[in-house]
């Protein structure tokens, strides 16, 4: 220890009276312009919920008005954090994220939250809650915002923080008076009031996070009486993004050409239900809009005409090292291909990394009348996603697996005849057996249940309201200490 200390002082000495890496203001917009599209900034946001180191169960998303003013708000159930995590979360190039017992985390950047929420609008505040190994409690608060930074005229972004322990203003931190004071006096959500800063608290449970996005960003960005550019009103149970390219028009021309030619659905681009409900392959978190609960989708099982196949990609020393595996032969990629429900307008591969969707109907066979209404779904933990996980790194293991996954959906389709365009509409009408996609989740556990002999209505009556494994008429299964059931999947493996 005392050699370490040494080492560390001398290292001190070293950079003692050099210059520290400072970041302008400006940098906050020019960060978030790597999000083309408003929903990849909201779906960052969802990530830090469903992350295990915060291991939220529940996600509410709302619009609400504070003051006048059109508010976002993401607040969660998760474990909380400390002042020094969110002092990191608001700070630039801090990520320690770690797998916890095998739920692997999305970001591992440390940018997904500057990023997503100066996308979404000029400001951000967010409230913390955790409880401590003693059963203390510990409420924190930080603001990121362009407003704040523009008025005092900063040239470096300063971020007002502050915490309590047990409702009593941490002194550890001799500034955190200082904080309180330019939150409550900046922040034009609370009118001054320090009162009505320290009620938001009340807003989250025993343990979360609350996230308040302000400012929100409009379709003339220098028209503060131009439309917003998300329509929060016209569907409460929804946040439609209506004109997409056209609230995006103040984009250079390369980047409004990219939003062309997007292969993202028309539905999950207008859609932050339907877009939410896909962006995990097996959903955890269970999200809310405006109270409404969202319906996630099993897509995997959600498929008819199920085929399940592997691919076992060459992998090089480094990719081995970075999947922490112990061999080659360790890893395959499963892949499973089937003919999507009759209300699904879409047809590619979609393609996830650590559960959360990269690529959405990614067109594999150009041609929609050969391969409309058929779907391939993958996890593709190989492949690097860039930095705001909407695309991926296109690097010799991507144009393999492309080229593999491909020939695999081609055989596909050859296979069950759907090559002719008559074969593929009469495919894709038909609606799946419902053992296949009748499945719901749990609001306590987040374990999904196979629903049997439920009509229609029944059906679409159970994914608007909270559902309990003890409502299960399944004996077997009616229990939230029961494991989920296991699909017999070699039965519908197909040998290539």
């Amino acid at each position: 220890m005392e050699l370490e200390q040494q080492q560390q002082q001398q290292q001190d000495l070293q950079v003692s009276g050099l210059r520290s890496a400072r970041t302008n203001p400006a940098y906050l917009v020019s960060n978030a312009t790597s999000h083309l599209w408003v929903f990849s900034a909201i779906a960052e946001l969802v990530d830090n919920a469903y992350d295990p180191d915060c291991a939220a169960a529940h996600l509410d998303i709302r619009h609400e008005v504070m003051r006048g003013i059109d508010v976002l708000s993401f607040t969660d159930d998760g474990r909380g954090m400390e002042l020094n995590r969110l002092h990191n979360m608001l700070s630039f190039g801090y990520c320690d994220k770690v797998p916890v017992k095998g739920h692997k985390p999305i970001g591992h950047y440390g940018n997904g939250f500057k990023s997503g929420s100066m996308r979404i609008g000029k400001d951000a505040i967010v409230f913390t809650k955790t409880r401590l190994a003693n059963n203390a409690v510990v409420k924190s608060v930080g603001l990121l915002s362009q407003t704040f930074l523009a008025r005092i005229g900063a040239d470096t972004i300063v971020l007002p923080i502050c915490s309590w322990v047990n409702d009593q203003l941490a002194e550890t931190y001799p500034d955190g008076a200082q904080s309180l004071s330019l939150i409550t006096h900046h922040c034009d959500l609370f009118g001054g009031f320090e009162s009505e800063v320290l009620a938001q608290f009340d807003r989250i449970g025993k343990h979360g996070t609350r996230i308040l996005i302000y400012n929100l960003k409009r379709t003339s960005p220098d028209d503060p009486s131009s439309a917003l550019e998300l329509d929060l009103v016209s569907d409460r149970s929804d946040i439609v993004n209506s004109e997409t390219l056209q609230s995006d028009a103040a984009l250079p021309a390369v980047q409004r050409m990219q939003l062309l030619q997007t292969s993202v659905s028309p539905l999950i681009r207008r859609s932050l239900k339907a877009y939410l409900s896909i962006l995990f392959m097996k959903p955890r978190l269970i999200i809310r809009i405006n109270n409404h609960k969202v319906r996630t989708q099993l897509m995997q099982r959600c498929l008819a005409k199920r085929a399940i196949d592997y691919y076992s990609p060459k992998l090089s020393p480094s990719d081995e090292t970075r999947l922490k595996l112990r061999s080659n032969s360790n890893y395959r990629v499963r892949v499973v291909i089937g003919v999507l429900p009759a209300n699904h307008s879409d047809y590619g591969a979609m393609l996830y990394h650590n559960n959360r969707l990269i690529l959405p109907y990614e067109k594999l066979v150009k041609e929609p009348e050969l391969a409309s209404g058929v779907a391939l779904i993958a996890e593709v933990d190989h492949l690097e996603p860039n930095h705001i996980k909407q695309e991926f790194i296109r690097d010799a293991n991507f144009r393999n697996c492309f080229l593999n996954l491909t020939q695999k959906l081609k055989e596909y389709l050859e296979l069950h005849r759907c090559s002719d365009s008559a074969a593929a509409s009469s495919a894709a009408a038909a609606p799946p057996p419902p053992s296949y996609w009748r499945w719901v989740q749990c609001d306590s556990c987040q374990k999904w249940r196979r629903l049997l002999d439920v009509s229609d209505e029944e059906f679409r009556s159970i994914e608007k309201r909270a559902w309990y494994c003890s409502m299960n008429p399944d004996a077997y299964y009616n229990r939230c200490d029961i494991a989920e059931e296991v699909e017999d999947e070699e039965s519908m493996v197909q040998d290539y």
